[in-house]
């Protein structure tokens, strides 16, 4: 209740604060909102208990042992921690020395919530002024109600996914450097590992000189029905730290490892799923789609593919979903742009032409995932971890 209340209070604030404003809001709110993990005391089966073991040891060493390695290191982060990076390493490193563990999900929390209002605002700037206040924040109502508070304090997996979104708009919408793209793209991967195989669904999307878009499709949406032929063939390569740590996540997070499957959730994030389809499709099919996103597009669905292709993964399937709703916002937004009135009750296309019955079931499937997420996340999570908050 205290998590949700507070979601709830910053998300429809913000529908009353003007857009010159927002950016500043966001941020404000990003803050205030990951604060509250001052006051959180983790139960010894999350993450982030272990993430703040890490940090009581790393406080212990210097830089030096963290970035080279010394036999101390080795020794301590043999068992619990051997798959992590010498990224993610001076990252807890640097927080560990202020001597405050709830720093580490605090200043995780800032950044993700941050990172994405970041492109919710490039891709309302990138739509043109015309675009009404209340459908940005109804964006950034939707990525609080929608991001899964506790799933932060697992702390590698959403900060990889959200910098990975960052870049990925950075580098298909604004056309930035592909060289400095690719090297922040591996530098994420050694955040956490999944990011590889994001880096290979990037080449395929913008390539089509060996294969098609359409066996692309086929190829994704397939690969995880043959994930024990994916693993006998990189436990070949483990030579290949990069290929040692992703074995270790599909080893872990595979079949007979993992989280136990956890029906409804999955069957909320599957729903979930089928409204980020259904929006792109409708937003692309429509031409509401700009030509500078064509090849986030195409990215898009073939992450939406692999994700679907991995339904009997727990693990794989609701993770990888994390990855999809913080890159919905362009389609989100595009699709509020064009599609919906100049206020939220208006069920019409902008230029007034007569209301459709793909605007209708796309504004309603939108409603219907708040509320189910509000009413999942509330039941399932925030009631849980009010026991967990200490206020002096």
């Amino acid at each position: 209740m205290i998590v949700f209340s507070t979601l709830m209070i910053f998300g429809c604030f913000g529908f009353f604060i003007p857009k010159e404003y927002l950016k500043r809001y966001m941020l404000i709110s990003a803050i205030c909102i990951s604060s509250l993990y001052f006051f959180f005391i983790p139960p010894v089966y999350y993450d982030l208990s272990r993430h703040y073991e890490l940090l009581h040891i790393l406080r212990k060493l210097d830089l030096k042992s963290v970035l080279f390695g010394t036999e101390e290191l080795s020794n301590q982060l043999l068992n619990e921690y051997k798959d992590l990076s010498k990224v993610y390493l001076v990252y807890a490193y640097v927080i560990s020395q202020f001597g405050i563990d709830s720093l580490l999900p605090a200043i995780t929390g800032v950044i993700i919530y941050s990172v994405v209002s970041k492109i919710i605002v490039m891709t309302a700037e990138d739509s043109g002024q015309t675009i009404e206040d209340w459908k940005i924040s109804f964006c950034f109502f939707f990525l609080l109600m929608m991001t899964d508070f506790r799933t932060i304090s697992g702390i590698r997996n959403m900060l990889s996914y959200a910098l990975f979104s960052y870049v990925l708009y950075m580098d298909l919408v604004k056309n930035a450097s592909k060289i400095w793209c690719f090297i922040a793209y591996f530098l994420i991967a050694n955040i956490h590992s999944s990011v590889y195989v994001l880096i290979v669904i990037r080449l395929l999307s913008s390539t089509n000189i060996i294969f098609s878009k359409w066996i692309n499709m086929v190829v994704l949406f397939l690969s995880y029905s043959f994930l024990d032929t994916i693993t006998q063939l990189l436990s070949k390569m483990t030579a290949i730290p990069m290929v040692q740590s992703l074995l270790a996540k599909i080893l872990l997070y595979g079949d007979g490892g993992g989280s136990q499957y956890i029906y409804r959730r999955a069957a909320i994030r599957l729903f979930q799923m089928i409204v980020y389809l259904s929006v792109s499709l409708y937003v692309k099919k429509n031409m509401y789609l700009q030509k500078k996103y064509s090849q986030y597009y195409v990215f898009y669905i073939y992450v939406i593919l692999f994700t679907f292709g991995a339904i009997r993964q727990y693990d794989f399937f609701v993770r990888n979903n994390v990855l999809l709703y913080f890159m919905f916002f362009p389609f989100l937004l595009s699709f509020l742009k064009n599609a919906v009135g100049s206020y939220p009750h208006e069920l019409i296309a902008s230029d007034h032409a007569t209301m459709g019955i793909g605007v209708v079931c796309n504004y309603m499937l939108i409603c219907i995932a708040v509320f189910l997420s509000m009413i999942f996340y509330y039941l399932e999570y925030y009631t849980s971890m009010d026991s967990c908050f200490v206020f002096f």
